[in-house]
C-alpha cells in the first residue's frame, strides 16, 4: 500500500530531524558520535580487498561517509579517548531519563 511506502521516507525525515536538533544542542557529541565515524567507516571501507564491497551500515551515515570517501583520513586520530566535559553531559542525561 501507498502508506507503506511512505514509512521509510517518514523515518528518515523523523531520524534526519533527530540527529540536527542534538547537534545544535551538543556540536561536540556530533563531532564524536556521528563525524569521527563516518570518517572511520569510509577509511575502513576503501581499505577493504577487492573490487565489489557490500556493507551495511546505519541509514544515519550514509550521507556522511559519501563526504569523507575521498578525503585522506588519519584513522589513528579517531582512535584516542575523548575526555571532553559536553560529551559526559549528554550520556549522563541520556541514562538518568532514558
Amino acid at each position: 500500500s501507498s502508506s507503506t511506502s511512505f514509512l521509510p521516507l517518514l523515518k528518515r525525515f523523523i531520524y534526519t530531524e533527530m540527529i540536527e536538533d542534538a547537534t545544535k544542542h551538543f556540536p561536540s557529541l556530533s563531532k564524536t558520535i556521528i563525524d569521527e565515524r563516518d570518517m572511520y567507516l569510509s577509511h575502513t571501507l576503501k581499505m577493504c580487498p577487492g573490487r565489489k564491497i557490500v556493507a551495511v551500515v546505519g541509514m544515519g551515515h550514509v550521507r556522511g561517509m559519501q563526504k569523507y570517501w575521498n578525503d585522506q583520513i588519519d584513522v589513528r586520530s579517531l582512535l584516542t579517548v575523548c575526555k571532553n566535559r559536553e560529551i559526559v553531559i549528554m550520556l549522563e542525561r541520556i541514562m538518568t531519563h532514558g
